[in-house]
Protein backbone atom coordinates (compact mmCIF):
# COMPACT_ATOMS: atom_id res chain seq x y z
CA UNK A 1 0.00 0.00 0.00
CA UNK A 2 1.58 3.17 -1.16
CA UNK A 3 1.31 6.21 1.51
CA UNK A 4 0.88 8.78 -1.45
CA UNK A 5 -1.88 10.61 -1.29
CA UNK A 6 -4.76 10.33 -3.84
CA UNK A 7 -3.98 12.60 -6.90
CA UNK A 8 -7.57 13.77 -6.68
CA UNK A 9 -7.30 14.63 -3.41
CA UNK A 10 -5.32 18.08 -1.92
CA UNK A 11 -5.92 19.31 1.15
CA UNK A 12 -6.90 23.00 1.01
CA UNK A 13 -6.15 25.59 4.02
CA UNK A 14 -8.19 28.92 4.11
CA UNK A 15 -8.37 31.60 6.64
CA UNK A 16 -11.69 33.51 6.73
CA UNK A 17 -12.34 36.11 8.28
CA UNK A 18 -16.11 36.36 8.67
CA UNK A 19 -19.24 34.08 7.81
CA UNK A 20 -20.09 36.21 4.91
CA UNK A 21 -16.82 36.07 3.37
CA UNK A 22 -17.35 31.69 4.43
CA UNK A 23 -20.48 31.60 2.76
CA UNK A 24 -18.46 33.79 -0.66
CA UNK A 25 -15.71 31.02 -0.43
CA UNK A 26 -18.71 28.30 -0.60
CA UNK A 27 -20.06 29.80 -3.48
CA UNK A 28 -16.50 30.04 -5.39
CA UNK A 29 -15.94 26.45 -4.46
CA UNK A 30 -19.33 25.08 -5.77
CA UNK A 31 -18.60 26.88 -9.14
CA UNK A 32 -14.90 24.62 -9.68
CA UNK A 33 -17.39 21.19 -8.64
CA UNK A 34 -17.74 18.28 -10.31
CA UNK A 35 -21.24 16.19 -10.08
CA UNK A 36 -20.71 13.52 -7.32
CA UNK A 37 -18.34 15.55 -5.46
CA UNK A 38 -18.49 14.06 -2.06
CA UNK A 39 -17.05 17.36 0.11
CA UNK A 40 -15.98 16.03 4.11
CA UNK A 41 -16.13 19.07 6.12
CA UNK A 42 -14.32 18.25 9.64
CA UNK A 43 -14.16 21.21 12.32
CA UNK A 44 -14.89 22.00 15.87
CA UNK A 45 -18.11 23.78 16.62
CA UNK A 46 -18.01 27.43 15.03
CA UNK A 47 -15.51 27.15 12.80
CA UNK A 48 -17.67 27.84 9.70
CA UNK A 49 -18.37 24.21 8.38
CA UNK A 50 -22.63 25.26 7.69
CA UNK A 51 -21.55 29.00 6.19
CA UNK A 52 -19.44 26.93 3.76
CA UNK A 53 -22.30 24.60 3.64
CA UNK A 54 -24.55 27.65 3.04
CA UNK A 55 -22.28 28.90 0.40
CA UNK A 56 -21.99 26.01 -1.58
CA UNK A 57 -25.51 25.17 -1.57
CA UNK A 58 -26.19 28.76 -3.14
CA UNK A 59 -23.93 28.61 -5.82
CA UNK A 60 -25.48 25.23 -6.83
CA UNK A 61 -28.51 26.57 -6.98
CA UNK A 62 -30.39 24.42 -3.76
CA UNK A 63 -33.39 26.07 -2.91
CA UNK A 64 -33.52 24.63 0.48
CA UNK A 65 -32.63 25.71 3.77
CA UNK A 66 -29.37 24.29 4.74
CA UNK A 67 -29.28 23.63 8.56
CA UNK A 68 -26.01 22.38 10.67
CA UNK A 69 -24.05 19.34 8.98
CA UNK A 70 -22.67 18.77 12.86
CA UNK A 71 -23.74 15.79 14.35
CA UNK A 72 -24.88 14.34 10.83
CA UNK A 73 -23.62 11.66 8.92
CA UNK A 74 -24.97 12.51 5.75
CA UNK A 75 -26.95 15.36 4.44
CA UNK A 76 -27.81 15.76 0.60
CA UNK A 77 -29.14 18.98 -0.88
CA UNK A 78 -30.83 18.91 -4.36
CA UNK A 79 -29.57 21.22 -6.60
CA UNK A 80 -30.41 22.56 -10.06
CA UNK A 81 -27.49 22.35 -11.79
Amino acid sequence: MSSTPHPALHPVHLISESPEQTEQLGITLAAMLNPNTVICLAGDLGAGKTALTRGIAEGLGCQQPVSSPTFTLIMEHPASG
